[in-house]
């Protein structure tokens, strides 16, 4: 027979025979071409689709397919296979039946019990932002385990009475939960599901998916967790018939775009099959990359004679291969570690190699530097005086003093508190507005070897009250403006009408008598339990923040303008780094701080080189900013709040010569922890690497390093760390532990913001372990907020969030449940300003007949409602009526995101904020021609009040007014 004739007949026989073996009258899951090389070459390639055949069919297609074709060669085209017992539609008819009744339910119920409660996404630390949709785009990485690792993974197995597979599953299980501090994870694996005899050699598609839950919140040792997967897998395939997708059916689970049902992970175990052979043929095993992965991640592990190769199937939409291949490293490392150290607890186990944990503890925080560190900080700044004593060093509004002139007004108070009885680490508490006599009282504070405690009369009687009962202050340095607001016990020492007898004591130094451990200052931030804490900070603690700042910041502080409060612990960089290096601070006025067109005004006019200020006043600010605007800046720096890549990027455009920084720092390390320079195309901005002299750590729940791309807890080492809480032993031991990594003696301070590493080292935060959280720059403890709305009597229940409904927007969100239906939203407004400060008060409060809760009790705050403002609004619409009320409705509805706003709606009731008022002013003097300024909307918060004051500064009376509307208005109340 001729060889063309011969090869037409080969396919021809083969095609009849392949299309009996999958029991198709056609072939439209079948494709077959032949393929000419040349005259006596030719390839036969066969395309089946999964849907008709698994692994284990093709494996038994090429034995059958090896078996006809060297039949062939006889010139005898008997089929030489054996007519099986029953055929596949056999098979899908009985399973049809048998899964059904009795028997469906009992299947069910075993799944339904054994997924109870579990996580169904698994939250991976991805590389780059997840789309709407699945996207299939994959890559694979390949790793390989040598015949010695692979024997004595085996003999592992043996000896715990496990599979091989059992025993991948379970590292791998550790290894996902040591990337996502999760601790109860679902794998998806396939099973044959050919438990009967007469299915063995069955072409068809018999494949089913079955999930792997593996428990891990009790840290058990490796050994425990095997023995735990062993009997989920075995439990599992008496009950692998149920087809997934019935099970996905009725579990129902909350489906999500771009995720899969009950799991995102995969995990495949396969053997190498041998050869085949056919006569006269070079069989040759190709692998074809379709460049696509079914799950967010596959492992796919192929035993063979020369060991274990293996491959991680990634989705490369949302991982990079640079990750991905540390990740393979961590697998293969953390599996010799389990088992060289089967029974301890898995959290001892560490997965990093050698040189990354090297990198991690050691390298990234090689930050030491040499800083003399003999002088206290009232010390360094009379240096400054014998140096520039003609210098100005501070100024506020029409005012300004020297560096002689603030060096012998601070001796003079100085002086007189020594006289009072202030001795070393005395605290004295500053209780003033802001002026130019603070400064001189906390210099003099210092000089008189005490502490200061700054107080910032603009918080709530409760707050202050607790805080001179919790420092025991007996010394108070305020106003007589500000008197009545202090508690009645305290002993208050007004400088401003005071000063004479001030006056009577010497302008020379004081002898010292402080050293450099001593404190120099205890600041307050909230408490979860609703009281407020001291932080206290050493002389050497703030010398080496000052030290490292100058060093990092080489360009010197000409003019600094202080826009932070002093109970903001962000005040300590502006007053000490810039008079510690003969600046010149400048203060500014309540009214200011929050004014961006007065604060431009400032920068031009004070010829000022470096601010700090929070990111969303910095927003602001940039958006009143003139095209061209002499000005000295050097420097502006972030420090409080998160960085967006959309500001840095609008800073660009508006200051490209100037440079941006973003710092963090909590109070308990000297504010100061670490620095990134900003710069384009960043996103997200990162908190930088560690200052000198610091260690920044990113560990898990069990203290160990968490590697790069992976969330950890930001714990902070270091000459920054500050004695502790005052008054508070237990709590400082809580929040700081010893240093693992260092020298005995050394400690850590938990921070409870978590962050990851990138490849280069650069630290990015990602949030608050806890519920605390910061807005605008304020940090706030959501626990304390709670706390004080249970005090009201009619509330019962409450959540408090942040909300971000529009970008770069945060507000907090109050969500209550009342035993009382007459409960109004002002109300409960009201009770939380006479207790808390005004950027602790919710800019919204959602009424509710019960909150949302997870299947165990607990408040499931990614439950909760969208607010809808306009149903909280209980005063009747009434539409905008005149030009001028059009107009600011409109700019209200812009701001705020609100569609329908009436003439009296509270302008903070509808969720407007301090920053917020600022646009509003901007948009109404630009638009309106007036020139209005911010205590306007402070005080006329409603858009009837707001417009009266528009047209009476435009001298025009183009208002609408009723009886009932004039009542409680007064012109002279009105402040324009």
């Amino acid at each position: 027979m001729p060889y063309e004739q011969k090869t037409q007949t080969i396919q021809n026989y083969l095609v009849d025979e392949v299309k009996k073996s999958f029991d198709l009258a056609s072939g439209p899951l079948i494709r077959f071409s032949l393929i000419q090389l040349d005259a006596e070459k030719h390839i036969l390639l066969l395309c089946v689709h999964h849907i008709i055949a698994d692994n284990w069919s093709i494996n038994i297609l090429i034995q059958e397919l090896t078996a006809i074709y060297n039949t062939s060669l006889t010139d005898d085209l008997l089929c030489p296979l054996l007519e099986l017992p029953i055929q596949y539609a056999d098979y899908a008819c009985w399973q049809r039946a048998w899964i059904s009744g009795d028997v469906l339910e009992k299947e069910l119920a075993y799944w339904k019990n054994q997924l109870e409660g579990s996580v169904s996404l698994l939250e991976l630390p991805i590389d780059f932002p997840r789309n709407q949709a699945i996207n299939n785009a994959g890559s694979k990485y390949r790793f390989f385990l040598d015949q010695n690792k692979t024997a004595q993974l085996n003999q592992f197995s043996r000896d715990h009475e496990a599979t091989l597979f059992m025993t991948l599953a379970a590292a791998y299980a550790v290894l996902l939960s040591r990337y996502t501090h999760q601790h109860d994870i679902c794998i998806g694996y396939p099973i044959a599901n050919r438990s009967y005899a007469e299915l063995h050699e069955l072409i068809g598609f018999f494949a089913n998916t079955l999930v792997l839950r593996v428990r891990l919140d009790d840290n058990p040792t490796f050994a425990k967790l095997l023995a735990r997967t062993k009997l989920s897998c075995v439990e599992a395939q008496q009950h692998q018939n149920l087809p997934f997708e019935k099970l996905v059916g009725e579990l129902s689970p909350q489906r999500i775009p771009n995720r899969n049902p009950l799991f995102q992970i995969f995990f495949n175990q396969t053997v190498a099959e041998a050869v085949q052979q056919m006569s006269g043929l070079d069989l040759e095993e190709m692998e074809i990359n379709n460049s696509s992965a079914k799950f967010d991640m596959t492992l796919d592990i192929r035993v063979g004679d020369g060991g274990l190769s293996g491959y991680f199937e990634y989705n490369a939409s949302l991982f990079k291969e640079s990750t991905i291949a540390r990740w393979a490293n961590h697998f293969q490392c953390l599996l010799q570690n389990l088992l060289n150290a089967p029974d301890m607890p898995i959290s001892e186990i560490t997965h990093l190699l050698e040189n990354e944990h090297q990198q991690l503890v050691f390298h990234w925080n090689a930050t030491e530097k040499i800083f003399i560190q003999e002088k206290c900080l009232h010390q360094w700044i009379e240096e400054q005086v014998e140096k520039y004593p003609e210098a100005i060093a501070m100024c506020f509004e029409d005012q300004q003093l020297t560096y002689q002139e603030l060096n012998n007004k601070a001796n003079q108070l100085a002086h007189y508190l020594r006289a009072q009885r202030v001795a070393s680490e005395g605290l004295v508490g500053v209780f003033m507005e802001r002026s130019m006599d603070m400064i001189v009282a906390i210099l003099a504070v210092l000089k008189a070897g005490g502490a200061y405690v700054p107080i910032d009369p603009r918080y709530p009687a409760e707050h202050i009250a607790s805080v001179f009962q919790d420092a025991q202050l007996k010394i108070i340095l305020t106003q007589q403006s500000l008197q009545h607001l202090l508690p009645l016990r305290a002993a208050a020492f007004c400088i401003d009408t005071q000063w004479k007898q001030i006056e009577q004591h010497s302008t020379d130094n004081p002898v010292n008598a402080t050293c450099i451990q001593n404190l120099a200052y205890v600041i307050y931030t909230s408490g979860s339990t609703g009281h407020p804490k001291g932080v206290a900070v050493t002389h050497s603690n703030v010398i080496h923040s000052t030290a490292a700042r100058l060093h990092y910041y080489q360009t010197p502080v000409a003019s600094f303008l202080l826009l932070s409060s002093i109970a903001f612990d962000s005040s300590i960089a502006g007053i000490f780094g810039t008079l510690c290096q003969g600046g010149r601070l400048v203060l500014v006025s309540e009214e200011t701080v929050l004014d961006p067109a007065a604060i431009i005004n400032l920068v031009t006019t004070e010829s000022i080189s470096h601010f700090l200020t929070v990111p969303s006043l910095y927003f602001a600010i940039l958006q009143h900013l003139p095209d061209e605007l002499k000005n000295s800046l050097k420097a502006v720096i972030f420090a409080g709040e998160a960085c967006t890549n959309n500001l840095v990027s609008f800073h660009h455009a508006k200051l490209p010569e100037v440079l941006l920084f973003n710092e963090y720092g909590p109070t308990e390390a000297t504010v100061w922890s670490s620095v990134h320079h900003c710069r384009l195309n960043e996103d997200p901005i990162p908190i930088g690497r560690p200052t000198a002299n610091t260690q920044l750590y990113l560990l898990d729940s069990y203290l160990n390093p968490v590697p790069v791309g992976i969330v950890g807890e930001i714990y902070i080492g270091g000459k920054g760390l500050v004695r502790g809480y005052l008054n508070h032993v237990a709590m400082t031991a809580q929040s700081y532990i010893p240093d693992l990594f260092r020298e005995p003696g050394s400690r850590l301070y938990r921070t409870g913001d978590l962050a990851r590493y990138r490849e280069d080292g650069c630290i990015d935060y990602v949030g608050r372990r806890d519920q605390q959280v910061k807005i605008r720059g304020f940090r706030i403890e959501l626990g304390e907020i709670e706390s004080i709305l249970l005090q009201h009597a009619a509330i019962t229940n409450v959540a408090v969030i942040v909300r971000e409904d529009k970008p770069d927007q945060k507000h907090l969100v109050a969500y209550i449940v009342a035993d009382s239906s007459t409960l109004e939203v002002s109300e409960i407004g009201v009770f939380l300003k006479e207790r808390l400060a005004d950027h602790m008060v919710p800019s919204i409060f959602v009424l509710l007949d019960q909150l949302p809760v997870t299947s165990n009790g607990k408040i499931d705050r990614k439950a909760l409602p969208a607010p809808n403002i306009a149903s909280q609004i209980t005063r009747q619409y009434i539409a905008p009526r005149t030009e001028t009320e059009k107009i600011v409705v409109a700019i209200w509805q812009e701001v705020l995101g609100i569609e329908q706003i009436g003439i009296h709606d509270n302008f903070f009731e509808l969720g407007g904020h301090s920053l917020l008022v600022a646009q509003i002013v901007s948009r109404i003097n630009k638009e309106v021609l007036v020139n209005l300024n911010l205590k306007t909307v402070f005080e006329a918060v409603t858009i009837y009040e707001l417009s009266v004051v528009i047209e009476l500064a435009k001298g025009s009376q183009d208002f609408v007014f009723s009886n009932a509307e004039t009542k409680n208005l007064e012109y002279e109340d009105i402040a324009i």
